[in-house]
């Protein structure tokens, strides 16, 4: 008997929908295949296979026709996790009103990247108005992507509240931010 796999090899990004591999025979016989392993497996229809395996998997599938005699081929499936990415951030609190720089480190080739800022450069000026999270998307040339994140604190500017009492020459200043306890409000 004789049959092939289409695809014999084909890559899915991680979490995606699974591919559908085709079984064709082409001796016009009737036929009946087993996979091996079955990981991944999620339905068989007749010649027709969807898999979708957590790991990169050869498969192999014998085909035996009426006659008992049996044919081998293989199919492999590749799950692309999407661009190893980080985010390198000088410091990740911040006063009110200053920016941090964010950079996104991405490995490999034709790494593109979106920040949740919007901006699509792979380093970006971010200014925090809180304690904000900021996540960049980075996607590689399969169209597979990969998003992490960062907080950012904002530390508030200190108000100090002052007053101060005269005496003749010399001043007296209190701190009039301090509260019952003892503590800066």
């Amino acid at each position: 008997p004789n049959f092939t796999v289409t695809p014999a090899n084909t890559t899915l990004c991680a979490g995606a929908d699974p591919v559908g591999i085709k079984l064709k025979i082409s001796d016009g016989r009737s036929m009946t295949y087993s996979w091996n392993p079955t990981d991944g497996i999620q339905e068989i229809t007749g010649d027709s296979v969807l898999a979708n395996p957590s790991t990169t998997t050869f498969y192999q599938i014998v085909g035996v026709d009426s006659l008992g005699c049996s044919t081998t081929r293989q199919a492999r499936v590749t799950i692309d996790p999407g661009p190893n990415v980080t985010i390198a951030a000088g410091d990740t609190n911040v006063c009110e009103g200053s920016a941090v720089t964010l950079t996104a480190n991405g490995f490999g080739f034709g790494i593109t990247y979106e920040w949740s800022t919007g901006e699509t450069t792979c380093t970006i000026n971010f200014t925090s108005s809180g304690a904000d999270t900021v996540w960049v998307k980075a996607s590689s040339n399969a169209g597979c992507s990969r998003t992490v994140s960062q907080v950012i604190n904002t530390v508030k500017k200190p108000v100090a509240d002052m007053t101060y009492t005269q005496y003749d020459d010399s001043f007296n200043f209190y701190n009039a931010s301090m509260n019952a306890a003892g503590g800066v409000e």
